[in-house]
This record gives structure tokens, sequence and C-alpha cells, in this order.
């Protein structure tokens, strides 16, 4: 007997999304060497934060509807993966600026 149940690609989307600013913020060397525009690595950073976000809650929604989808644990990991990125870039910023202010 086959098993019909197919993995949301939004799900596995939203995961491989939220996993490239932790790379970036685990790794900043590396972006920091390869792309020499601010602009590009501040696009491969917020873009697929957002991204990951939205493909998520979408797939999310999509798997309640029809039950015979998969990859609600996808789903749910891009989306704290996102959630943590922006605590870490949003305590990192305000643990720079008392230090500067205090400097």
């Amino acid at each position: 007997m086959k098993n019909n149940t197919k993995t949301n690609k939004l799900a596995i989307a939203s995961f491989v999304l939220g996993l490239i600013p932790l790379i970036m913020i685990a790794f900043p060397w590396l972006i920091s060497e390869t792309f020499d525009a601010i602009y590009l690595s501040t696009v491969l950073f917020y873009l697929p934060l957002f991204l990951s976000f939205v493909f998520g809650i979408i797939s999310l929604v999509k798997i309640r509807k029809d039950n015979s989808q998969k990859g609600k644990i996808y789903a749910v990991a891009g989306i704290i993966f996102s959630v943590l990125t922006v605590l870490i870039v949003f305590v990192s910023s305000v643990l720079l600026v008392r230090s500067l202010a205090e400097w």
C-alpha cells in the first residue's frame, strides 16, 4: 500500500529560507568576503527572512485545510527561525547602541 501524503513545498521553502539568515549571522565572514555590495547582502538577509515567515504561515494554513499534506514541522521551524533571527538582530542592535552610548 502506497502512502499518498505529500510534504507541502512551501513548508520546505520556509525551512530552507529560514536557515539562510541564521547561517549569515553564524558565519558573517563568509558573506562579507563573498559579496562586496552592502545592498546585496542586505537583500540576501532580509528577503529570505520575510519569505520564510510568510511561506510558513501560508503552508500551515494549507496543511490545516488539507489533511493529506505533511510538513507542519518544517513550516513551524521556518517561522521559529525567522522569529529567532529577528530577536537576535534586535538584541544585538540594542546592545550595540548601549555600548556606543557608554563609550
